[in-house]
């Protein structure tokens, strides 16, 4: 899906209304619009963070003071949201409630809220959905109307919130860092959503910190194989349970892994430095990876009889590319500054006519390590061309084909012979619900997985 820019939407609305086209009621038409501008807003404030929201706004609501003169709205063409009260919301009013709130929309966002949440079902199947519109409400400085719209879906809701555990972890921990909504947060879940949100915290935590409790023993063991003393040397002083730091688990990035799902896509230069030194304690310990190829069909049949036997896996390494107007230091310092090049950030832009995408066509990523592969456990592994690398504004892992796994490049179009084309998700075996979209998806539609793309160290202006 190509993204909607504030002209575009403002013609088509135009012409709609022109035409005279009877109210909008086809949810998908709603969704597509909703998902078009969000995906515009997104890779345009991930881009510019000073970037005015306004006119985006005034378009969709006719909120603001820059709203233009007899120009049609998509409030205006969609149906009475005052009929549809008590009735359950459409299935893909979510979208439109999701853009509202990115927009910093008021009054028409609570409208539609209040709409939404009176015909959320008692089951919690529903529930994703609106944690989704708080968690954007935080991300937006709107805490106070955050934490007001889980006490609505609370309310309900049985005095409850149903499978608040179960968002995902970047999520979920967005919403509990927040001093307004992490503070309003407990007070308004119970039963065994409460037990389940505390036994998520308390998993999250191990994991993050690199350990795992065991019922047998009673005890915690480390899950990395050899991992650094230095986050332990805090707590020599302190009466804490033992912890066994020599039994090790087969899933030797666990802490890493955990670690990005809740801070890969953090705005703080010093997080992501967590992350990097995490690489450097992570170094070589590979770990097995999954695909399912983002690829057109006819091109997978073409390779089917290989990619049955094919095995993949990630061998974590700081930054394995690094570029020649860029070049790292040698040694791992952790008093240098925490620059993009440093961090390992890369961004991707596609290549169209010969001139490098922004927006949605561009990807910004942290460098996580190379990808191996082989045909079959009896073949040796080898460099598959292709670097692991983190979505710091979708939150998920990729693969990247940049030609060989690692060393120096120079800034332009990454080879097109990629095996596998020129993008593809991957995940780790034990987390299969990665492959999801987002609920305002990553832009899985919109990305080409067949570049090319051209390649440059990211200038991140996201980060402070």
């Amino acid at each position: 899906m190509r993204d909607l820019s504030v002209p575009a939407l403002r013609s088509f609305l135009n012409d709609y209304h022109r035409e005279r086209f009877p109210a909008m009621d086809d949810q998908r038409e709603i969704m597509w619009i909703s998902v078009g501008c969000a995906q515009r807003l997104d890779s345009k404030t991930f881009e510019d963070p000073g970037y005015d929201r306004k006119l985006m706004l005034a378009e969709i609501t006719g909120e603001g003071d820059l709203v233009p003169q007899n120009s049609v709205k998509l409030r205006d063409i969609l149906p009475a949201t005052k009929e549809n009260v008590g009735k359950r919301a459409p299935k893909y009013d979510r979208f439109y409630l999701y853009l509202l709130a990115k927009l910093g929309s008021d009054r028409v966002l609570h409208d539609c809220w209040a709409q939404f949440v009176t015909g959320l079902p008692s089951s919690g199947r529903d529930h994703a959905k609106a944690y989704r519109v708080v968690l954007m409400l935080v991300q937006n400085g709107r805490p106070e109307t955050a934490a007001k719209f889980l006490e609505d879906v609370s309310r309900v809701s049985g005095d409850n919130l149903p499978r608040i555990a179960r968002v995902e972890p970047q999520a979920l921990q967005a919403l509990l860092d927040d001093p307004v909504v992490g503070d309003a947060l407990p007070d308004l879940v119970r039963g065994e959503d409460y037990l389940e949100l505390l036994e998520v915290c308390l998993d999250g935590m191990d994991q993050r910190l690199g350990i795992q409790w065991d019922p047998e023993s009673q005890s915690h063991f480390h899950t990395a194989s050899e991992p650094s003393d230095s986050i332990w040397e805090a707590f020599d002083e302190q009466a804490l349970p033992p912890v066994d730091r020599h039994r090790f688990t087969s899933c030797h990035t666990s802490q890493l892994y955990a670690e990005l799902q809740v801070n890969g896509c953090s705005k703080s230069p010093a997080v992501l430095g967590r992350i990097m030194d995490l690489l450097h304690d992570h170094d070589g310990l590979y770990q097995e990876i999954t695909t399912h190829l983002d690829y057109d069909e006819l091109r997978l049949e073409e390779v089917r009889s290989e990619i049955e036997s094919l095995e993949l896996r990630w061998t974590p390494e700081y930054s394995p590319v690094e570029f020649s107007n860029s070049r790292l230091p040698a040694l791992h310092d952790s008093s240098v500054p925490r620059t993009p090049a440093r961090l390992g950030l890369i961004r991707a832009r596609l290549i169209v006519d010969g001139v490098p995408q922004m927006g949605i066509h561009a990807l910004h990523l942290m460098q996580l390590g190379c990808m191996d592969m082989r045909y079959g456990p009896d073949q040796p592994w080898q460099s598959s061309g292709y670097i692991v690398a983190w979505d710091r504004h979708y939150n998920e892992l990729l693969a990247l084909y940049v030609g060989h796994g690692n060393g120096i490049i120079d800034c332009g179009p990454a080879p097109s012979d990629g095996p596998f084309g020129a993008l593809m998700h991957i995940k780790l075996p034990a987390d299969p619900n990665r492959t999801k979209s987002s609920s305002l998806g990553s832009p899985k539609n919109a990305r080409n997985y067949y570049g090319p793309y051209f390649l440059d160290v990211d200038p991140s202006p996201d980060l402070h």
